[in-house]
């Protein structure tokens, strides 16, 4: 598994600014009207390998043709529609327009070299123009169709009640899985967090009605109980607390083992009014995309695919 950057839960004050200001699943009506080019849906994350300031690397996550979600292809004609240098992408941070990206190259390995190619992701590197901060494990969307997203973003850090709540599904999902309450009890209290991990918390209004789902992946290392556990949470407010509605859990008992769900970003796919929510999923040399959609009341996975190989 790549090794994962670290970071602080609490947002840069420029993103609590933005704040304030293959399974089918139909795409927006309108998505399909962008001209030849299929609808496409990049993620978007800083490049740390290149030392000019601004710069992002892309890599695509579905594209949207004709009604369906389809897995990106790996070749020249997709580098050829959409790297071309010079060529610019909306950025969406929470749901909301918060940018651009413009292309400056893809990043090229030898072209008759298809494994290569396959490992890159089909990655482009980009100049960011955005105050969204991208760094660790903040990443952003970008998208060629122009009807996508809503006029305010509402993702942000949990408030110090919302973490709580957030941290208490996450024992409950641990005990549920049979994990020692008194390792949990000792992971779970504050401040010793050198058992728990919360590797990511956000807390943003996927359905507009102006109340906060909470997002969280945590991992929990205990050697005596075969190493890492993952786990990744979506929470809905509901009767004056909050109920878990997405739970996935997975068990390393080797390094190769090892799996990991991490939140890109979510955005209203499919105009229904209630955002999709979009995750990365890493492996021990690999990643991929799953996209979770909300139907008839249920979180279910609709799709999985891009990606590469580390």
């Amino acid at each position: 598994m790549r090794r994962r950057h670290r970071f602080s839960i609490v947002f840069p004050a420029t993103m609590l600014l933005l704040a304030a200001s293959v399974v089918g699943g139909l795409a927006h009506p309108r998505a399909q009207k962008e001209g030849k080019q299929n609808t496409v849906i990049f993620a978007v994350s800083r490049e740390v390998s290149r030392s000019e300031p601004g710069v992002g690397i892309i890599t695509p996550i579905v594209l949207i043709a004709g009604g369906h979600y389809i897995s990106p292809p790996k070749d020249d004609q997709f580098v050829d529609n959409y790297y071309r240098s010079g060529q610019k992408y909306r950025l969406l941070f929470g749901g909301a327009a918060a940018g651009s990206v413009t292309i400056k190259q893809a990043v090229t390995l030898d072209p008759s070299d298809v494994g290569a190619r396959e490992a890159e992701g089909m990655s482009a590197f980009v100049e960011v123009n955005s105050p969204v901060y991208l760094g660790g494990n903040f990443m952003a969307l970008a998208t060629n169709a122009r009807v996508l997203g809503r006029k305010q973003s509402s993702r942000r850090a949990p408030t110090v009640r919302e973490r709580t709540a957030l941290l208490d599904l996450a024992r409950k999902a641990y005990q549920q899985r049979h994990l020692p309450n008194a390792q949990l009890n000792n992971a779970m209290s504050v401040p010793a967090i050198d058992l728990i991990d919360p590797i990511s918390l956000t807390a943003t209004d996927l359905n507009r009605d102006g109340k906060a789902e909470l997002i969280g992946s945590f991992e929990i290392t205990i050697p005596t109980l075969y190493g890492r556990h993952t786990l990744f949470l979506v929470a809905e407010h509901h009767s004056n607390r909050y109920r878990a509605r997405v739970t996935w859990y997975h068990r390393c008992i080797a390094d190769d083992d090892c799996v990991e769900r991490l939140l890109v970003d979510h955005l209203d796919l499919n105009g229904d009014g209630i955002d999709e929510v979009i995750v990365r999923a890493e492996y021990f040399e690999a990643w991929d995309y799953i996209i979770y959609k909300k139907q008839r009341g249920y979180w279910r996975s609709i799709y999985k695919g891009g990606g590469g190989s580390h």
